[in-house]
């Protein structure tokens, strides 16, 4: 048996972009593979995306911003190696430190170094709401949307199954588009039309299959509040309820052109998929449009690959298998970290 690396983790801001990673982190140590030592970061710039680690003498960036356009400057300079999120061919051609760490989204563990994390916090309120979200056991009693109690990874494990009626998941959040300017007001635009075209047309269509609609919100009860359904049933915990019991996820693009967070967990959850087009981007391991997902074109071609997915029970069945070998192997946290980790020279067994 190898000896454990090394691994020292300064973290600052506590982003939940990147509980993906402290939950890898936490596993491998629990596996024995990692020792891991937490200090207080210096990057403490509100909402800043990423951590410096040290492991075994090489200085390692993770970072999961939404943008495939950010980068941290300083800590790219400081780094040996940049995981990022949102990586493209031309960002990676001209930052050659940079590796693609994959698809992202939220997800807690009892070994997530909750409460070490929440003890780093600055002054005591933000501590204590930071080690309540992060804590089952409170976040569950206050219902916190994203707390630990809702994305626990015991819950991220489901199984292809046949289905005579197969249910669509998709309830999607509005941006509004007056907290900002310029390409990022037409961006929003954009996203919130195609969001709200596609629930009109699944309850159009699909009423059957398809019970969702938008997240309320006090700019959603202005443009389509005939759509609006009530928050409790686009919390978190009760998302991820219903997605359990889905067949078919639909994925719309995220802010500055990112993979949504949903993405990701439709792959966990061995969901059939229908998405836009994430070919422009560079993965950890490949997601290849008409085995993982369909990839949509208009508001017309969604709804055909939508009927397509409810009709043919093999095809569905097999993208839901697909997404289950693609999780199990390349997406379970444990398993993303150390595929990141083999890339910067250290090999781990999990």
């Amino acid at each position: 048996m190898h000896k454990p690396l090394n691994a020292t983790l300064f973290l600052s801001t506590d982003v939940l972009h990147l509980n993906q990673v402290y939950v890898g982190f936490g596993i491998l140590r629990q596996l024995g593979l990692i020792n891991v030592a937490i200090k207080k970061g210096e990057d403490t710039g509100f909402g800043t995306p990423f951590f410096k680690c040290i492991i075994e003498n090489k200085k390692i960036i993770f970072e999961m911003h939404d943008s495939p356009g950010y980068i941290a400057k300083e800590a790219y300079n400081w780094c040996d190696y940049y995981f990022k999120r949102s990586v493209t061919p031309v960002i990676k051609i001209n930052n050659p430190k940079i590796i693609p760490w994959g698809l992202n989204f939220y997800i807690t563990s009892v070994h997530d170094f909750s409460l070490k994390r929440s003890l780093l916090k600055p002054g005591f309120k933000n501590a204590v709401s930071t080690y309540v979200r992060s804590n089952i056991f409170l976040s569950n009693i206050f219902k916190i949307k994203n707390g630990a109690s809702s994305a626990n990874i015991k819950y991220f494990n489901a199984k292809p199954f046949h289905t005579t009626k197969p249910v669509i998941v998709f309830s999607p959040r509005l941006w509004d588009p007056q907290r900002v300017e310029g390409h990022k007001y037409e961006e929003r635009i954009r996203l919130n039309a195609e969001r709200i075209a596609f629930v009109k047309g699944l309850r159009e269509h699909f009423s059957n299959y398809y019970n969702g609609g938008v997240e309320d919100t006090a700019y959603a009860r202005t443009v389509c509040p005939e759509l609006i359904i009530p928050l409790k049933q686009t919390h978190k915990k009760k998302y991820l309820q219903d997605l359990k019991q889905s067949a078919i996820g639909v994925s719309t693009g995220g802010l500055v052109n990112s993979i949504g967070w949903k993405f990701g967990e439709y792959i966990m959850f061995s969901k059939a998929i229908i998405s836009n087009n994430i070919n422009d981007f560079l993965l950890h391991a490949p997601v290849q449009e008409q085995t993982n997902y369909f990839a949509y074109e208009s508001t017309d071609h969604f709804l055909s690959l939508t009927d397509l997915l409810i009709k043919k029970d093999a095809l569905r069945y097999e993208m839901m298998q697909a997404n289950y070998t693609y999780a199990q192997n390349y997406l379970r946290p444990e398993k993303q970290l150390a595929i990141a980790l083999a890339n910067a020279g250290f090999e781990l067994r999990v």
